[in-house]
């Protein structure tokens, strides 16, 4: 039970989570771009189609006349897309739709598999008809954590010791489920 458990709070968990991709295999997507890692002023992007001599050339031409873009590396061995740039004139969200508009595509690649997104499908469903039974009162991840915090209540005070799962770890799910850890 503990397992199954532990497996459904991954799930729920990842659901917030960005899904790295592999380099150097082929892609079940090869015409969309999957933004791979960003952080200020870089960005490494992967596609297919940055394989292609043609396209990693037209996008450094055009690229590289946009002021704020001060490098773009093309790595036709691994379909990747590393661009340096100056995060105060280029914003991050219009280099991608950049790439995206000269290569002809408008999709990135999707963040989840397929089973993923029926997951999620019906837990905003059940979600959704949980906030209307309740009138708003209560969302899954809310009956999620209060139910994992009296489990601990109990499992406290019936053994009166740090059981497996122990209290603290159904305290943490509880904490992590509950949204409290987010620094939005």
């Amino acid at each position: 039970m503990h397992i199954i458990t532990g497996l459904l709070l991954s799930a729920l968990a990842s659901r917030t989570m960005d899904r790295k991709g592999k380099t150097g295999r082929a892609s079940a997507f090869p015409n969309r771009i999957h933004v791979a890692h960003t952080m200020q002023g870089r960005i490494r992007m992967y596609c297919d189609r940055f394989r292609e001599d043609r396209v990693t050339s037209v996008l450094q031409e055009q690229l590289s006349q946009i002021q704020g873009i001060h490098s773009l590396e093309g790595n036709q061995r691994t379909g990747s897309l590393l661009i340096h740039y100056n995060p105060e004139q280029v914003k991050e969200e219009l280099l991608i739709a950049a790439v995206q508009k000269l290569m002809g595509t408008n999709e990135t690649s999707p963040q989840q598999g397929t089973i993923m997104q029926e997951v999620k499908t019906g837990y905003d469903a059940v979600n959704a008809a949980l906030l209307d039974r309740t009138g708003g009162a209560v969302d899954v991840n809310t009956m999620l954590a209060g139910t994992l915090a009296a489990l601990a209540v109990k499992q406290f005070v019936l053994t009166r010791s740090l059981g497996v799962p122990s209290p603290m770890t159904l305290f943490y799910w509880a904490f992590l489920i509950s949204g409290l850890s987010r620094t939005e």
